[in-house]
């Protein structure tokens, strides 16, 4: 018996449906993604920024072309990080590709100098969580 799902195609009907798996599997171009960056740089003006991608590698990032938008109201970024700035990191939203265009968008989400994509090693709990010390109310020293 021939193995239907390896090797060449046997009929025009096979060889379609084989045509339609591939197209399904591929991402579809109203696909909603997420994605995560940095601000490089920002508008004063218009208050949009401008972002560097990380990707899953980290070796293939890259700055997305133009200013985006963000979605936070600026109050709440101010409150929350200060200033509008370079360093701060995003969470990218758009349709499409796999990289962002400048049809994204980015919602402001962590200060400068903390980085959530990098792989750390783990560090041991150094606090003693025996049950005397955790149920001592802060009298132990």
């Amino acid at each position: 018996m021939a193995n239907i799902v390896g090797g060449a195609p046997r009929s025009l009907l096979h060889q379609s449906l084989g045509e339609t798996n591939k197209t399904a599997g591929s991402p579809n171009a109203t696909t909603l993604r997420i994605g995560y960056g940095i601000i490089v740089n920002v508008n004063e003006e218009t208050s949009q920024v401008k972002v560097k991608q990380y990707s899953d590698n980290g070796k293939d990032d890259k700055i997305l072309p133009g200013y985006i938008p963000i979605i936070n109201p600026l109050s709440e970024v101010h409150l929350l990080w200060g200033q509008l700035r370079k360093g701060l990191v995003v969470r990218l939203f758009w349709r499409g590709g796999e990289k962002a265009s400048e049809t994204a968008i980015a919602e402001v989400i962590g200060d400068e100098g903390v980085d959530y994509f990098l792989k750390r090693e783990g560090r041991p709990n150094v606090l003693n969580t025996g049950p005397y010390k955790l149920f001592s109310g802060g009298l132990l020293g």
